[in-house]
């Protein structure tokens, strides 16, 4: 019947002027109750209706209740977006661009966090589209902006020589006809360096008036900033833009070649687009480097700088801004510049002022010659004599099969190699077995000094990184803990009258548990008594017909046999006294709807965490 509606609409806007192509957007809501309103109807039908707009030949939308909720989510956020701007609850995240070369920071590019004060971190995915569509991402942007220049700002006073940070521009505020002043004021304001405040563009942005973007995006080189291209590639003009429009950096993302790549297709066009902008002079960073094969490939085509969770993921400024209060943290750094030769010579020099600058450093340097898979130390300090100096030889050969095992001694070989074929820095990571019997895990980091008749003379730093892999494996213990409790699929019990409520559960833990679920206290009483050994956790509801939560809570914790199971409850009523009385009752969490899933997967997963110690 539908269809036949549609063809019939369609029919009649054919007829009605014939030199427009007319498309239609058809909101269809199933009446399941008709006490409604007509009023909410036509609003169910007209939310349906817009769900299919800029849809290609698709003319028809059918409302569900996740229109609704979502709405509702939209509304909830948009009342609390001023005061979270006047309260600062929006708080600056920075990603590390890296310098393939060395893989080292070359800038950040800062990010959105909103940090709500009851709901904790919420996503940008949640609230960055709604304030795209109502237009208070023009705040945001400047709010954003400033906030960068205030870290900048600190940190140029601090003398921590900070590198560019980029700031994302919204279309919104490209349509600004004030936007090249209020940047010029903000960088004047804080004292800054338009170059230190990079500003990212999407393709997109240039689509709809081409011509005033140009000239706004050439202003704003007049002044200084540097301009980068987001999402490069994403559109279908492309080529015609780059070739239009004079931006400065390309912006590429890993996305580009996801899908199915016929015969590695996406990687050679990404390996061209990447030769292309360096014909152009432009530097091109890769988002969304991810893995160690990523990397290599990028790497191996030329490309220059990258960003992404293989190297960093998003990290508050505070954590950032220690990266560059200790750039010099180790005694590598200091040689990692064009006067490391002159460094080397001047420590082999027997000066009694250079003797102790030398020994100051708290981690074993040493300069060493490696030839023919021998490595002799020339000069060491203290503490790599204190570290190695039994292993040592009486011909100065350094033996490594000694305290360390062969896997790794091939690992290091193979970083030396690197380091001396190549001149560039390059480093491993090692275990080793000390004389006391006790083992300790180093990072090795070797820089090209120069060429010798039988070998390579390199500068080497071993860091101490016996913590870090310590954590990294408490780290990897929990994981494992994590993956063999989610495999082995727990009940988790949704106790809760709301259909939509249940279905969102559903969906949010199918992957990680057998989900079962009950709208009222009886029920799911009735479904613990038969499978009590395999519900790991309850999420549940207050008000319901026939039980409700408090008497299901009272049922439950008179049961020993089911009185443990861990219960987080999931109402409306955020009454403080509530939670307290519900704490009180032995209720592990309180969760205020409207929820956030990703919250309450994570509170899932914090209460089975506490409740089960690592063994």
């Amino acid at each position: 019947i539908v269809l036949l509606i549609q063809n019939k609409i369609l029919d009649c806007l054919k007829e009605y002027n014939r030199a427009y192509y007319i498309e239609p957007s058809i909101g269809v809501c199933v009446i399941k109750d008709r006490r409604l309103s007509m009023g909410i109807i036509y609003d169910q039908a007209s939310m349906a209706a817009k769900s299919c707009k800029h849809k290609f030949m698709s003319y028809i939308g059918y409302y569900d209740d996740n229109m609704t909720q979502q709405i509702y989510i939209e509304q909830e956020i948009m009342n609390e977006a001023q005061r979270a701007l006047d309260e600062e609850q929006f708080v600056v995240y920075l990603q590390p661009k890296i310098r393939l070369s060395t893989e080292e920071p070359c800038g950040a590019e800062a990010l959105v966090r909103w940090k709500h004060p009851k709901k904790g971190l919420i996503s940008p995915g949640k609230f960055i589209p709604v304030f795209e569509s109502n237009g208070f991402i023009g705040k945001l942007d400047y709010y954003m902006w400033e906030h960068t220049c205030m870290l900048l700002k600190k940190w140029c006073d601090n003398g921590w020589n900070p590198k560019p940070v980029s700031v994302n521009v919204s279309m919104a505020n490209m349509y600004n006809p004030n936007l090249c002043d209020q940047l010029v004021d903000l960088v004047e304001k804080y004292e800054l360096s338009p170059k230190l405040l990079q500003l990212e563009l999407t393709e997109s942005v240039f689509v709809n008036d081409p011509d005033m973007m140009i000239k706004k995006v050439e202003s704003l080189q007049e002044n200084g900033f540097t301009i980068l291209m987001d999402d490069f590639g994403s559109g279908y003009s492309s080529l015609n833009t780059l070739k239009d429009i004079p931006v400065d950096i390309l912006k590429l993302d890993m996305k580009f070649l996801s899908g199915e790549d016929d015969g590695g297709k996406g990687e050679r066009i990404l390996a061209s687009v990447v030769r292309m902008a360096s014909w152009l002079d432009l530097p091109v960073i890769v988002e969304g480097v991810e893995t160690e094969i990523q990397k290599n490939f990028l790497n191996n085509i030329g490309c220059e700088f990258v960003q992404g969770f293989y190297f960093a993921r998003p990290m508050p400024w505070e954590e950032y801004e220690e990266i560059l209060k200790n750039p010099h943290s180790d005694a590598e750094s200091n040689m990692e510049n064009s006067e490391a030769r002159e460094v080397v010579e001047a420590i082999w020099n027997t000066n009694p002022e250079l003797d102790r600058l030398f020994d100051s450093v708290d981690n074993p340097v040493a300069v060493l010659e490696y030839a023919n898979r021998n490595v002799y130390p020339l000069r060491a300090n203290e503490a790599f004599e204190r570290c190695f100096g039994s292993s040592i030889t009486k011909q100065g050969v350094l033996n490594y099969k000694k305290s360390i095992p062969e896997q790794y001694v091939r690992r290091i070989f193979r970083t030396l190699d690197e380091c001396a074929q190549k001149k560039k820095i390059s480093y491993c990571e090692y275990f080793r077995i000390q004389d006391n019997g006790a083992g300790k895990w180093h990072r090795l980091k070797v820089q090209y000094v120069r060429k010798t008749p039988d070998g390579f003379i390199i500068l080497a730093y071993f860091g101490d990184i016996t913590e870090e892999k310590t954590l990294e494996q408490e780290v990897h213990r929990y994981k494992v803990f994590t993956d063999e409790k989610m495999s082995s699929h727990m009940g988790l019990l949704v106790v809760d009258d709301d259909e939509v409520t249940r279905a969102i559960m559903t969906e949010t833990f199918k992957n990680q548990f057998d989900v079962i679920c009950a709208d009222n206290g009886k029920s799911a009483l009735e479904i613990l008594e038969n499978n009590e050994k395999d519900i790991a956790v309850i999420l549940l509801d207050m008000e319901m017909p026939v039980m409700n939560g408090q008497e299901f809570l009272e049922y439950k914790n008179a049961n020993a046999d089911i009185a443990d199971i861990p219960v987080i409850v999931i109402s409306s009523d955020s009454n403080q006294h509530l939670q307290v009385n519900m704490l009180d009752q032995g209720v592990n969490d309180y969760i205020t709807k409207p929820f956030v899933p990703e919250i309450v997967e994570r509170r899932v997963y914090n209460v089975l965490e506490f409740r089960t110690p690592f063994k």
